[in-house]
């Protein structure tokens, strides 16, 4: 049975010339002044009213599918009962299913109210359709309200779920499973829509979830001709199913779609995993403005052949059909085809302050491909996005004419880290005007040509302007930075520098480097003293390259071009002025006048400071701290750039490693002790807002101020193991990095930040703990003497090398002198570990190549083991005539094997065998064919030789001095300051012996002091130089 309630209300009478969308807009408001109705007007008052409309509310009260007190029943009432209805469900039927047996008709004004999405249920029992919304005529709309159901499996021809030809409203509720029939030739009109199918209707969704639904097209929704509005929604595993089916999601045809603040996750298609919208051509009349408007949504993980987030195409290539993406982010999308996150086809298209991160392309555009769109990207970042084939950021444009590139708008934007395994590794673009303004490419890579841009000219309008922009740390086999065939350019006011290439190949095109098309910009191969080598956040909604202190970029560009360009502010956007100190700075990044300088500092006890918490000095960083050991991580401030001005306040964020040390407490400065805050995440391995006011004048005005320093110690989930194989203590490093930075001086006068050296501390494994459990004891015990009196060179455990604590290579008494005086002890204790004098430097003997000097390669070679055995030999064979017999007894036992070592080490000695890196920490080895005459080399200075300019030395790593070095090691010989036996090695450079300082190098040759590892061979051996 039912429950009557009666509600009168008002409703002005429609004027008769209204518009369909008006009395849409009406009802809606009609039936929003019902709802907030709460009183009864009694049927004598009400009958006196020219117009009137009866409210009935029917309340469902059991679970049947006809008959009294169903579903059904009360929906057939509502349709036969004049006016606007409502109906609601029994308390009792909490966590219940309704099971259909055929579609439920819905042709007048209701508003359904259910329990809650997860207390009731509607089944189409995988045979039937749920709601079938339609009153039949084009002249008058049904308003429609649902909440709080679950509607499932549903299935039908169209609509697995809902069929909507009105004014529909889905809020708080979840449609899941349904479905609709497949089929397997192209058909637009049906078997779409498996959530919901919407013709000509108006559909909005608040609040609500789709998932695993599917269609042909449209597997949540499909609308045609209508408009669909979402917020705060979820669609997720949804699909089209057939291999030409689009919109996993979402597909639009002809109509309007609005997305806001929306989640589409691992949804499947053929084209718009996430979202198709579509359009089709008229032929003639007028053309219908059609808009797609996404805001505040995230697309991840979706997959497609193309269009893994989105997939716009218009038959215009006008602004008649418009996208707009804004504030959204694009991550883990992938496509075996075009565009990852976004593909755009024709049309005009608006994407400002999103985020594109980690999508892949098997073919173009990891971020964004486009094809024919008029496209402008604004504030916004794409970040280790990849393709195979073109544009691993952004692709304008594909391989054939057919796909050519738009106009394309590249506006105070950062492309990072993406990559193509062909060409173009941040931006690829075929045809169309491209304008780079005030944005950052770095860090980008691609395997053949153009790391940072590659363009390629079909017929047709075709340009690349770059202006105020920054393009750095990119790399590629052929041009790390800018490559164009025969595109034309200009180049404006920018940076175009350390883009290196492997093999020496130039960095950027030669019409690049010598073009009249280039005005006021920098463009070289290093950026020593120029650019902050870290892309930051240095405010602004996208990461920028600071300008160093000094650096020829200051004030160097032309102010008229950025007039012309309209340009009032830099990359990081307003607060930035674009010229600031009268001329403009070149690149994206404008120095603010004055500039402070962040520096970490590594120490084992707070430094001293004076009363104000001033210094007129830095301490040094701890080279090395053990696993078990608490350190301070100290931060100081100082402004360099001016006298005249103190420091008010600083606040930052911070970064760490948290997998191998914990942040425990902050503790600030002498001289910052007003509003102190900060907030230590272990879990993120992040320090927020570490931020404090200063009540003193003269702070930081004229020396280094103490800010804060943070105590970190070792915690049960803190590790660094052993690394028992490659016999290593295994040095990590605790990643520390600062970011969003503000530093703010007297009188709020604007500045800018430089960050000091980051710190080289290296965190090293306890080798005293030998089972790595956190404490020395009889398990550690039993293992050390199972290897006592062994020798390790000699012995096939590999607890023998960390068992020597000395490094002498005997396991002795020695030895177990040191094991006892640290023997009982645990990491939670925080206990002082006695360590031989030697530590780490003994066990630790690794040479680096010095990044410095160079930057690696996009795809070295890979060592092979017969060349480095060969290699070995032929070391030996030149060295042993040189030694005495005890000596090269010990080269005899000599062994060399090829292994990835972590980082940037080149090659590490133990136990009688040299280590040797597979690619040279990615710089690529130099093997030397003819390794006596150093033929590929100059003399550089003292005990090296330089690599001659186009020879294979150029750019990689010498593997001759790899080796003489490391056995410099195996014959009991530390690391010095210079010479054969430093610890770092550049590429391209060849560290000698004494002996061989007077080799044949024409006119270069020049004697030089023997480093002490040679001379002392020769002091043995009584030998003669040649």
């Amino acid at each position: 049975m039912f429950r009557f309630h009666w509600l009168t209300s008002l409703r002005n009478k429609l004027r008769a010339d209204s518009t369909r969308h008006i009395q849409s807009e009406r009802k809606y408001a009609r039936q929003r002044s019902l709802r907030v109705a709460t009183a009864f007007v009694s049927r004598t008052a009400a009958e006196r009213l020219e117009d009137r409309t009866l409210l009935t509310v029917f309340t469902v009260v059991n679970t049947n599918d006809s008959d009294t007190g169903s579903l059904r029943e009360a929906i057939e009432q509502a349709n036969a009962s004049a006016g606007a209805d409502t109906i609601s469900f029994d308390a009792s039927l909490a966590g219940q299913t309704i099971v259909l047996t055929d579609e439920l008709l819905i042709s007048d004004d209701v508003t359904i109210i259910g329990l809650g999405a997860n207390q009731l249920t509607i089944s189409g029992n995988n045979n039937n359709r749920i709601f079938n919304i339609d009153d039949s005529s084009t002249e008058t709309e049904v308003i429609v309200e649902l909440s709080g159901l679950s509607l499932i499996n549903g299935h039908s021809d169209n609509g697995g779920a809902i069929l909507n030809y009105e004014n529909l409203t889905i809020t708080d509720s979840i449609l899941s499973g349904n479905n609709v029939a497949e089929l397997q030739y192209d058909d637009s009109t049906v078997n779409n829509g498996g959530g919901v199918h919407n013709i000509r209707g108006a559909l909005t969704i608040n609040n609500s979830t789709f998932t695993n639904n599917s269609a042909n097209d449209g597997g949540g929704v499909y609308n045609r001709n209508g408009t669909v509005t979402v917020t705060n929604s979820t669609f997720s595993e949804n699909s089209a199913t057939t291999s030409r089916g689009d919109g996993g999601g979402i597909y639009n045809y002809d109509g309007n779609l609005i997305v806001n603040h929306s989640t589409f996750s691992e949804n499947s298609a053929t084209n718009g995993a996430g979202i198709h919208f579509n359009s089709s051509y008229v032929n003639s009349g007028p053309v219908p403005n059609l808009v797609m408007d996404i805001t505040n949504s995230t697309f991840l993980k979706n997959s497609a052949t193309s269009g893994g987030g989105i997939y716009f195409e218009s038959p215009y290539k006008n602004d008649s059909h418009m996208a707009s993406v804004m504030n959204s982010t694009f991550s883990e999308n992938i496509v075996s085809g075009n565009g990852a996150g976004i593909h755009f086809d024709s049309g005009k298209a608006f994407v400002f302050n999103s985020t594109f991160a980690g999508n892949i392309s098997d073919r173009i555009g990891g971020g964004i491909s486009n094809r024919w769109t008029t496209l402008t990207i604004k504030n916004s970042s794409f970040n280790q996005n990849s393709a195979r084939l073109y544009g691993g950021g952004i692709s304008n444009g594909g391989f054939f004419y057919y796909e050519s590139g738009g106009n394309l708008s590249l506006i105070n934007s950062t492309l990072s880290e993406n990559s193509s395994s062909n060409n173009g590794g941040a931006l690829y673009s075929s045809l169309g005007i491209v304008e780079i303004v005030n944005s950052t490419l770095s860090g980008n890579s691609a395997i053949f040509t153009g790391g940072a841009i590659y363009t390629r000219r079909f017929e047709g309008p075709t340009a690349v302007n770059i202006i105020s922009s920054t393009i750095t740390g990119n790399t590629a086999n052929y041009v790390g930075g800018f490559y164009t065939s025969s595109t034309p350019f200009s180049i404006i006011n920018s940076i175009i520098a350390g883009n290196p290439t492997n093999d020496s190949n130039p960095q950027n095109s030669i019409s690049i480097t010598h073009s009249n098309s280039t005005t006021s910009s920098i463009i070289q191969d290093s950026i020593v003293g120029l650019l902050d080598p870290v892309l930051r956040d240095n405010g602004g909604p996208t990461k920028t390259h600071a300008l160093l202190p000094g650096s020829n970029a200051i004030n160097s560009g032309d102010n008229s071009a950025i007039v012309d360009a309209e340009i009032d502010t830099d990359q990081r956007g307003s607060t930035f002025n674009r010229i600031f100190g009268g001329v403009v700075d070149l690149g994206a990044y404008e120095v603010q006048v004055f500039h402070s300088q962040i520096d970490l500092k590594v120490v084992n006890s707070k430094t001293s400071t004076l009363s104000n918490g001033e210094s007129n000095s830095l301490p040094d960083n701890l080279g090395w701290i053990d696993e078990w050991s608490s350190y301070w991580l100290e931060i100081w401030i100082s402004t360099p750039s001016t006298t005249d001005l103190e420091i008010l306040s600083a606040a930052f964020n911070m970064s760490y490693n948290t997998s191998i040390t914990t942040a425990t407490s902050i503790e600030y400065g002498a001289a910052f002790t007003l509003n102190q805050s900060g907030t230590i995440n272990d879990v993120t391995g992040t320090i927020q807002n570490l931020s404090a006011e200063t009540g003193l004048s003269d702070v930081g005005d004229d020396q280094h101020v103490l800010f804060a320093r943070i105590r970190f110690e070792s915690t049960s989930d803190d590790a660094v193991n052993l690394d028992l194989q490659g016999r290593n203590l295994n040095p990590q490093s605790p990643e520390f990095l600062i970011g969003q930075s503000e530093i703010v001086f007297t009188g709020s006068s604007p500045i800018e930040e430089a960050y000091g050296p980051s710190p080289e501390t290296l965190i090293y494994a306890n080798p005293y703990d030998l089972n790595d459990d956190d404490a020395i004891n009889f398990r550690d015990l039993m293992l050390f003497a199972s290897v006592y009196n062994t020798i390790p060179s000699e012995s096939s455990s590999d607890y023998s090398w960390f068992a020597d604590l000395n490094q002498s290579d005997r396991v002795n008494f020695k030895d177990l002198v040191l094991f006892a005086s640290n023997y009982g002890k645990r990491k939670l204790d925080h206990p002082t570990i006695v360590y031989p004098q030697n530590f780490p430097h003994a066990w630790n003997n690794q040479l680096l190549v010095d990044t410095t000097q160079g930057e690696p390669q996009l795809a070295p070679e890979t060592l092979s083991q017969s060349t480095a055995d060969t290699a070995l030999n032929n070391v030996v064979e030149h060295v042993s005539p040189q030694l005495n017999p005890s000596q090269n007894e010990t080269l005899e036992q000599i062994d060399i094997q090829v292994v990835d070592l972590e980082g940037n080490t080149l090659g590490r000695a133990v136990s009688g065998t040299i280590y040797i890196d597979a690619n040279a920490a990615g710089y690529g080895w130099f093997v030397d064919a003819t390794p006596g005459d150093n033929s590929e080399f100059q003399v550089e200075s003292q005990l090296s030789l330089i690599a001659l300019p186009e020879t294979d030395a150029a750019g990689h790593v010498d593997l001759w001095s790899v080796i003489m070095h490391e056995l410099g090691h195996l014959l009991g010989y530390e690391h010095e300051d210079t010479g054969l036996m430093q610890d770092t090695l550049p590429p391209g450079v060849r560290r000698l012996p004494d002996w061989e300082l007077n080799i044949d190098l024409g006119n270069n040759s020049l004697p030089e002091e023997a480093d002490s590892f040679f001379l002392t061979i020769q002091d043995q051996t009584n030998l003669v130089p040649f």
